[in-house]
């Protein structure tokens, strides 16, 4: 491996975003070379690929949560984590969560409370 200069890095971000078909690395939305950024491990400098601002970011977001928890990297933990979601989203069991409100029951809910303050509004 080698540190490129300031001069090379947009060429090689170039280079990356083309390999990458021209679309952030994770979530998949067009990029250019000025609207992605070069994600780069903050502890080995390695540079990894071109993202949205916004998944740099949340990337940067998570692996400082990771390390905080002491989950170190974190890699294993989110990929279990990947593995959980996807087994229960195909296959759920019959069970809801007691605080749980579908869209229907929320928005009946807002509708209550919103008559309920236009009637005091009323009254007052």
């Amino acid at each position: 491996m080698r540190r490129l200069t300031l001069k090379e890095l947009p060429i090689v971000k170039q280079a990356l975003l083309a390999k990458q078909g021209n679309i952030c690395a994770i979530c998949q939305r067009g990029l250019t070379t000025s609207t992605g950024v070069m994600d780069h491990d903050h502890v080995t400098g390695q540079c990894r690929g071109v993202l949205c601002r916004a998944c740099n970011g949340m990337e940067g977001k998570i692996k400082n949560i990771l390390v905080r928890w002491g989950r170190g990297a974190g890699v294993e933990w989110l990929g279990r984590l990947i593995l959980y979601w996807i087994k229960y989203k195909a296959n759920p069991n019959q069970f809801l969560y007691p605080t749980h409100r579908d869209e229907d029951e929320k928005r009946i809910l807002r509708n209550t409370k919103a008559r309920k303050a236009r009637a005091k509004t009323k009254k007052g």
